[in-house]
């Protein structure tokens, strides 16, 4: 995962520098937090395990990042839904794998001005209608890749 992971920064390494990033099953918050440290302005971690996302909140204030980065205790899609002032350049989603859950967030994102990251199994690849692949790859078992909405490329 750590060579994933230097493969999407190096990827993102033109656009990060500034960017608001959207970290939507943040989980260890590891892609938020590594974005911060890589110069993204502000990070928001949305992680639905309260306990988790306690435990996340402890790590940010540890790391003494509070004014950069805010952590959600919610499920990705019903917290999408209710964000009207949208922000974020980049997001980031990396649902558990066999979840299900990257179509209905991808569908939601795709009515924003967004560069979406998205990993999954390589075996159940998530359509992607309405999106533009700008970068992908795979590791094992693992497919990612760094998508685009087609309306915002034209």
């Amino acid at each position: 995962m750590d060579r994933v992971r230097e493969t999407l920064f190096a990827w993102l390494a033109p656009s990060i520098d500034g960017a608001n990033v959207l970290d939507l099953f943040a989980g260890t918050g590891a892609l938020g937090i590594e974005a911060l440290s890589r110069g993204a302005r502000h990070a928001t971690l949305v992680e639905r395990n309260p306990a988790v996302a306690a435990a996340l909140r402890a790590t940010v204030r540890g790391l003494g990042a509070e004014a950069d980065c805010a952590v959600v205790a919610s499920a990705a899609e019903p917290w999408l839904r209710r964000q009207r002032d949208w922000r974020w350049d980049v997001a980031f989603v990396d649902p558990p794998f066999g979840g299900g859950a990257a179509p209905a967030v991808l569908a939601l994102l795709r009515e924003r001005d967004v560069t979406v990251y998205l990993e999954e199994a390589a075996a159940r690849p998530t359509p992607t209608v309405g999106w533009h692949a700008l970068k992908e790859s795979r590791a094992g078992a693992c497919r990612f890749r760094l998508l685009r909405p087609c309306e915002a490329l034209h």
